[in-house]
């Protein structure tokens, strides 16, 4: 059955070769290829939880995860902006209300989403093309890699491609016959659900709005009624977004964020943080992904805080100044997005797929499955479809729309699985009709019926990246200290890095010296001094961390880890003059440090908790909680020379008196000397023993009692 042309009809060359089959048939079709996708998802699935990677939360997965756990917990309406689409997180807080803490149980069900969707467009193909090209196309859908990781991930993809699905669904279906009220309502219901997930997603009202003026008898009235829909989609968070935070913030404030990151300072056509300079810490909001919304770079560089409206509007702006800075390095990097859009290789933000498919694959056909033979016939097909007219047109304008967002801001392989459906639904056209040119006599149009083929397979095996076994070595054991470190698995961890910086130094890594390149490594050593720290290892850490900062400058916490080393190791001078001087970060430093030294304290890590409390009293000199900590560990440790030396010096710098002489009688105790001790808490006034925290609470810490 051959695609819709020009017009009402079929094209002459499709009206003849209209072949529909049986409902039996099409059914036995998209049994077969719903069974192949249960099949390779159960394998991945029992696979996946049978090793390190099961629960791995890193990134976006980690923000919705906590984001929904913040709506469990904290009620439904939430106290923060949407950075971040609030579609997905509200769907995994609605489903776990009835899963609990399950990230299997997410997984399970995002498997059967997509299981579903796999047998509609199965379905689809088969209703446009025929039983056999169902078949083929939905076994390949089936068992196509990319799309069977991410339904692995606590990612909103399989989410999106069911609504997706259905969308295309409506079109085609309502095709050849007027649509009506409830269709076009159904459109619009769903282009804004889309848009909930991702703003970009509000594109597709391009496709819909074509569709609806050619198909409507009044195509106006068609339009205006999805407009209102997908505007009543977005009534809740606009409202919300008025009462929270007095912002007119319909979806949510990414845009500008986003438009810097793929065309800014420093972009290189996939996504990476913006560099930051001196130190500031992220906001630990995980609700609405204000921990990923940039805001704390902008007041590190505007030197005050923006509302989130405003932080787009700055963002952008800042996006616009890079474009206008040098135009031509701008259009050179929108081609290159395009080619890393439709090449074979997968421009990775989250997690690797190699790793994920070395430690739990394989997953699906392995280089069949991939974007190499699907990406060449279905480019093929948007080429071919682009010339033809009617449906195979429209398609190809749904699927400019779906690229036109991550060509603007970011290339990633979240975002070009949702180029998949389309493409599947335009294989077979491009195809067919390459054949049926080929088949006909002459050289000039069998040259012409090759061009789709090859300009699509040039693009798709475009060299971008040369992967190579060393480098795939590098993200399996990178992914798998990931996992050990959120299982708390800290031996693991160091061995699964120790690994990779192995690799690192021993091989020229494909893409080593690219900014991402580089940002990955530095993590790599960044992880690595954080557990030399856990473990009270600072010489390790602090060289680790020197060939962090050199890799990526920007990463401000490898500056705030430095300086917590070096003030650790006692190289105090060091220490200062990494350590910030503003007081409002100074005290961000303060409490990071005591954050750690409560982890150390419960897991008793002697170690590190002495080296912590020395960089807390580097990081607030001659704070009295920070003096305090320190010296009563170096007495529980027998240390007592260096806990009067400590008492001695703070004394001068304003120690209150009766809190020396407490500490102090506690050393003259420990060193077998209670006579002394009793004449120091004598002369400590009976008000501050009684009435004075601190003073009480050393003398109940070391059983100080006055005879």
């Amino acid at each position: 059955m051959g695609y819709p042309s020009r017009g009402r009809g079929y094209s002459s060359a499709s009206r003849g070769n209209r072949r529909p089959d049986g409902g039996a048939r099409t059914g036995a079709v998209v049994a077969v290829a719903v069974a192949v996708a249960a099949g390779w998802r159960s394998f991945y699935l029992l696979r996946l939880h049978s090793s390190p990677l099961a629960d791995l939360l890193e990134m976006d997965s980690r923000i919705y995860w906590e984001w929904a756990t913040t709506l469990l917990r904290d009620g439904w309406v939430g106290s923060r902006q949407f950075f971040m689409g609030g579609l997905y997180p509200y769907f995994i807080a609605v489903v776990r209300t009835v899963t609990g803490h399950s990230v299997l149980a997410m997984q399970v069900l995002q498997c059967l989403m997509s299981v579903a969707t796999i047998g509609l467009l199965t379905q689809l193909v088969t209703r446009l093309y025929g039983w056999r090209w169902g078949l083929g196309m939905g076994c390949l859908l089936a068992g196509y890699g990319p799309w069977i990781f991410l339904d692995g991930q606590i990612l909103m993809e399989p989410l999106l491609l069911a609504l997706q699905a259905v969308w295309l669904l409506l079109l085609i279906a309502d095709w050849e016959r007027p649509n009506s009220v409830c269709v076009t309502a159904a459109l619009g219901g769903l282009v804004g659900l889309m848009a909930l997930a991702r703003g970009s997603n509000l594109l597709l009202a391009i496709p819909t709005a074509v569709w609806l003026l050619r198909a409507a008898a009044r195509g106006r009235r068609h339009v205006l009624l999805m407009t209102l829909v997908i505007g009543a989609t977005a009534l809740p968070t606009t409202i919300r977004s008025l009462v929270i935070g007095r912002e007119w913030i319909p979806y949510t404030y990414g845009l500008g964020y986003n438009f810097f990151v793929g065309n800014g300072e420093g972009a290189t056509g996939v996504f990476r943080t913006p560099p930051r300079g001196a130190y500031l810490p992220p906001d630990p909001v995980f609700e609405g992904g204000a921990i990923a919304d940039g805001r704390d770079i902008l007041r590190e560089r505007l030197g005050s805080p923006l509302s989130p409206g405003q932080s787009s509007a700055m963002w952008f702006r800042l996006g616009i100044e890079g474009v206008l800075a040098d135009p031509g390095r701008w259009v050179a990097l929108l081609g290159w997005k395009i080619v890393l859009l439709v090449n074979r290789q997968e421009a990775t933000q989250i997690q690797s797929p190699h790793a994920f498919n070395e430690v739990a694959g394989p997953m699906g056909w392995g280089w069949v499955g991939g974007f190499a033979l699907l990406g060449v016939i279905g480019l093929a097909g948007i080429l071919l479809g682009a010339a033809t007219g009617g449906m195979p047109r429209l398609l190809v304008i749904a699927w400019g729309c779906l690229a036109l967002a991550p060509v603007l801001f970011f290339v990633t392989d979240r975002y070009r699985i949702h180029l998949i459906p389309i493409m599947v639904l335009l294989a077979p056209f491009g195809l067919q009709g390459s054949l049926k040119i080929f088949s006909t006599r002459g050289t000039l149009r069998r040259i012409t019926a090759a061009i789709p083929m090859s300009l699509s397979a040039l693009i798709v095996f475009y060299p971008v990246v040369n992967e190579t076994p060393a480098k795939r070595r590098f993200d399996v054991a990178t992914t798998l200290a990931g996992a050990y470190l959120q299982q708390e698995r800290e031996g693991d961890a160091l061995r699964a890095l120790e690994q990779a910086i192995a690799i690192d130094r021993a091989y020229s890594l494909p893409g080593a010296e690219t900014p991402a390149g580089r940002a990955a490594r530095a993590d790599v050593y960044a992880r690595r001094a954080a557990l030399a720290m856990n473990q009270g290892r600072w010489t390790l850490a602090i060289d680790d961390l020197h060939i962090a900062i050199g890799l990526d400058p920007s990463r401000t916490r490898y500056a705030r880890d430095l300086s917590i080393a070096l003030a650790a190791d006692g190289r105090l001078e060091s220490a200062l003059r990494l350590m910030p001087a503003d007081a409002i970060s100074r005290a961000a430093l303060r409490e990071e440090i005591i954050s750690r030294i409560r982890e150390s304290e419960s897991q008793r890590r002697l170690g590190a908790l002495e080296g912590y409390l020395m960089a807390l009293n580097a990081a607030a000199p001659h704070w009295e909680p920070a003096v305090v900590a320190l010296v009563r560990h170096l007495i529980v440790q027998g240390r007592v020379t260096a806990a009067e030396v400590r008492l001695e010096r703070e004394l001068v710098h304003g120690l209150r008196r009766s809190v020396y002489q407490v500490h102090l009688a506690a050393v003259r105790l420990r060193e077998g000397k209670p006579s002394k001790s009793q004449e120091l808490l004598r002369a400590i006034p009976d008000e501050a023993r009684t009435r004075d925290p601190v003073v009480a609470a050393t003398m109940k810490t070391f059983g100080l009692v006055v005879d």
